[in-house]
This record gives structure tokens, C-alpha cells and sequence, in this order.
């Protein structure tokens, strides 16, 4: 469970009552520096409207069986006793035209397209591990796998559709997107959690209600996990060895030391600059050593409160469990240099065969039940401590919610018969709210240029 005693450093806005509600403003209104400046840098939700709505006119079920049809998809069936999603059963297996023939009947989900990794038990079996120890699904281990991490099935062959670099948010790099799509007979919910990513989710389809909690009221939030830290941008710490932006340190580390023997082999050739670049070699070598435990590396979070300058701004449906919103699962194995995806991590779990699949640790033990309810909690008293805020998206319009923020998602079908559909953009979340330099170096730039190159050679 979160810990009281964590360390909570948000600066970032927090919602002055439970009357606040996000801004619904034009995206053409407000430029990507303003934009930046007063939700981005202030971590701030904001909603954008209208947004996406070329989109929601093109995505036509016809027209996305036409084009990705034969993209295979993983997808989650209805619990045939709770009635929901997000039981942690099998996925099914199917190609994209079929789960759209059969989504209608209100008894398929698609959900996050993570590819499950391969881990050594106590036995030397290998099992099928899904989450990494802080609960981060174990996807995008390899660069070779980098474009279907950042566009999973069955986004590749529509990536000429998507603005995969959307210009509103400005100097934040894109780490990977998901397709969300299903019916419902009646509401589902998500379960109250947090990402490790700043989130554009666009809405297509239906609606969705959020319920939403603030950085500031982590401890409040009853986490599966146990909170060390919440860093001033909101993002959420359960491990050491990750930076605020959710790189991890020993890759920063990795790709420090390549960009070091990069500077050495220009000053071998230019014959300028040579000692200079050694230095920096030296340097980056020592930090991939402490980063390694190799050597007595200070500290294992990143710079810490004084580095990031201030992020303060101014100022009834059934409970189904889906895991629509498992935004804050989509994060990845380490030991990548190159690779697009969101947070790294390097723990991975050893576990039995017979052994239950413990919930990732940014989820809430607060049933949406009692989340919902107007009257104080005996098991979770914090609760009523924080300050809830629900708003509703509705198609065409999109929700900019930064890093840490809890969310509660509620899906609903609308009158159209049509099964709701969303499509989602994550992003690394920014330490400093410089609109020229808001992350603490090229990392991510860097890996992004790599990802630019692999989707200039993409062939549908």
C-alpha cells in the first residue's frame, strides 16, 4: 500500500475545490509556446474541442477493417462472472476485421497491445510475464521491436491518419500510442489509477466520465504499490533508478556513454577537440558504473526538488473493471539505447506458475463503488481528504492529463450504436517548464529521431 511517510514534492496545480473543471478550449485558439506555458509547464488538464474529428469521420468500421483488417489484435473477453473487463484472464487472439464484426455484441474489448516477455522461474521454466515488478508491462525490448512499441496493432498501417507528433504539445516527445475500442451494454469502468506518461487521450467514439485526484493527493489514493516519492511534475515513484521524466537511469547512463564515444571518433577525425572528449568519455563511463551499482552512485532518483525549477499553476453506472485505461501499464523493459517507448525498467518478477498476478502498483484499492459515493469511507478515510474533480469528455474532443494524475475512466455506448472508440498519445512527461528545453537532455530526442527513421523506411 502507499506509504504516508513518502515524500510528496508536487508543484504542479492542484485543484482549488471539487467544483474545479477542466478548460474546454479551442486548440486553434492558443499557440503550442501558451499552450506549454499554462497547462503543460503548469501541469494542468485541460479539454480540447473540437479535436480529432477528421478522425472520428474517417475511422469508419469499414474503413478501418479496409486498411488494418489483417493486423492481428489481442483482446479481451467479458468476464462471464463479474460481467467486465480487466480480469486478468487470456487474451484472445484475432484478426482486426473479425474483433470488429464481433465488438458490437458488447462481449470483446481492445485494450493495450503490450507483448508479453519471457522470465525464468524458481524452476528455470519460462513463463509468460506480463508486468515488470512495479507493474510495467514487459514490452519494447529490442529495437528492432521500437515502431510496433510505438504503434502497436493495429496502428501502423493508419499511421498516415494520425498526427504522430501533435503540434499543440510543443516540445513533448511522443514515447507510444493505443487504439481503444469496444461496446457496452451497460457503463464500464477502468479503475481509479495513474500513468507515468503525459496522456492526450482523443475520444472517437461514446463517452467517457473522469473521475480525476490530483499528484498532491497520492497518499490518498490507496496505491497497490508502495509510493517512495512523487516528484515535482507528478510523476510517481515506486522504484529507485528512474529519473522524473521515467527514463531509467542506467539507459540514460548507456546512451550518455555512446554519444561520448561518438564526440571521441568526430575529434579523432576533425583532430580538434580530442582531450576535451575524452574527458567526457571518462565522465560518462564513471556514471554508467555508478548507474550499474558498480561504483558508489550517490543518489538513484534524479536531481531531485532543486533541479526542475516550480510546476505550481495559478491558481451511477455499474462497476465493471476494463483496463481502457491502463495508460500507466504501458511501460517497458530495459536495456534498450535506441528504443521508443515509454518509462523503462529493469526489475522483472520471478514467479511460480500457480502464483497470482499481483495488480500493478499505480492501481487504487478504492473500489469505484466506494469512490463514487457522496459519504466518508471506514476502510479509506484519506479519501475524503482529496479533492475530487469528474467532468465528462465527449466525442471529438480530447483530455490532456499530465503525469501522475489518478483517473477513473466510466465508458458509455451513445445513441448511435456505434461501440466507443479512443485513440491515445503518450508522451514524456517534462521536467522543467522550459518550452526550449523542458527535459534534462536529448534522451528522448534522441530516441525519437531513431523512431522518425524507422517510420520514414515503414511500408504498410
Amino acid at each position: 500500500m502507499s506509504s504516508s511517510a513518502a515524500k510528496n514534492a508536487y508543484s504542479g496545480f492542484h485543484p482549488p475545490s471539487t467544483s474545479w473543471a477542466p478548460e474546454r478550449i479551442s486548440p486553434k485558439s492558443i499557440t503550442a509556446k501558451e499552450f506549454f506555458t499554462k497547462y503543460i509547464a503548469t501541469r494542468t488538464p485541460v479539454i480540447l474541442t473540437p479535436f480529432g474529428e477528421t478522425l472520428k469521420t474517417k475511422w469508419t468500421p469499414e474503413y478501418l477493417s479496409a486498411k488494418a483488417g489483417n493486423m492481428t489484435v489481442k483482446v479481451e473477453q467479458r468476464d462471464t462472472i463479474t460481467g467486465g473487463f480487466g480480469s486478468g484472464g487470456e487474451r484472445v487472439e484475432m484478426d482486426f476485421a473479425t474483433f470488429l464484426k464481433k465488438v458490437s455484441g458488447g462481449d470483446l474489448y481492445l485494450t493495450t497491445q503490450y507483448r508479453e516477455a519471457e522470465v525464468a522461474t524458481e524452476d528455470d521454466e519460462i513463463l509468460s510475464e506480463d508486468y515488470s515488478e512495479d507493474g510495467s508491462p514487459l514490452v519494447g525490448l529490442g529495437m528492432a521491436d521500437g515502431l510496433q512499441d510505438f504503434a502497436p496493432n493495429p496502428l501502423r498501417p493508419l499511421l498516415k491518419d494520425i498526427a504522430l507528433r501533435p503540434e499543440l504539445l510543443g516540445p513533448l516527445i511522443p514515447q507510444t500510442m493505443n487504439l481503444w475500442l469496444g461496446s457496452t451494454k451497460k457503463p464500464t469502468s477502468s479503475g481509479l489509477h495513474h500513468d507515468y506518461q503525459d496522456n492526450l487521450y482523443t475520444l472517437l467514439e461514446g463517452l467517457k466520465q473522469f473521475t480525476v485526484f490530483s499528484p498532491k493527493d497520492a497518499e490518498a489514493m490507496y496505491t497497490h504499490g508502495e509510493i517512495l516519492r512523487v516528484a515535482p511534475n507528478g510523476y510517481v515513484h515506486y522504484t529507485k533508478g528512474i529519473r522524473d521524466d521515467g527514463a531509467e537511469i542506467a539507459d540514460v547512463a548507456g546512451w550518455a556513454v555512446s554519444e561520448a564515444e561518438r564526440a571521441v571518433e568526430e575529434a579523432e577525425e576533425s583532430g580538434k577537440g580530442m582531450e576535451e572528449a575524452e574527458k567526457r568519455l571518462e565522465e560518462a563511463m564513471d556514471g554508467l558504473l555508478a548507474a550499474r551499482g558498480e561504483s558508489d552512485g550517490e543518489d538513484d532518483f534524479s536531481e531531485g526538488d532543486e533541479g526542475f525549477g516550480d510546476f505550481s499553476g495559478e491558481e451511477d453506472a455499474v462497476e465493471e473493471i476494463d483496463d481502457e485505461d491502463d495508460e500507466n501499464n504501458l511501460t517497458t523493459g530495459s536495456g534498450r539505447k535506441r528504443g521508443v517507448s515509454p518509462t523503462p525498467h529493469s526489475a522483472k518478477k520471478t514467479k511460480r506458475a500457480d502464483e497470482p498476478k499481483a495488480p500493478p502498483p499505480s492501481f487504487s484499492r478504492i473500489p469505484v463503488t466506494t469512490l463514487r459515493s457522496s459519504t466518508a469511507s471506514v476502510d479509506f478515510p484519506l479519501l475524503a481528504k482529496a479533492t475530487k474533480i469528474t467532468f465528462v469528455v465527449h466525442a471529438g474532443e480530447a483530455l490532456y492529463l499530465p503525469t501522475g494524475w489518478f483517473h477513473e475512466v466510466t465508458s458509455s455506448n451513445t445513441g448511435n450504436n456505434l461501440p466507443h472508440m479512443a485513440l491515445n498519445h503518450w508522451l514524456a512527461p517534462p521536467t522543467r517548464p522550459d518550452f526550449e528545453k523542458c527535459y534534462e537532455d536529448n534522451y528522448w530526442e534522441d530516441i525519437w529521431k531513431s523512431m522518425e527513421e524507422s517510420l520514414a523506411n515503414y511500408k504498410p
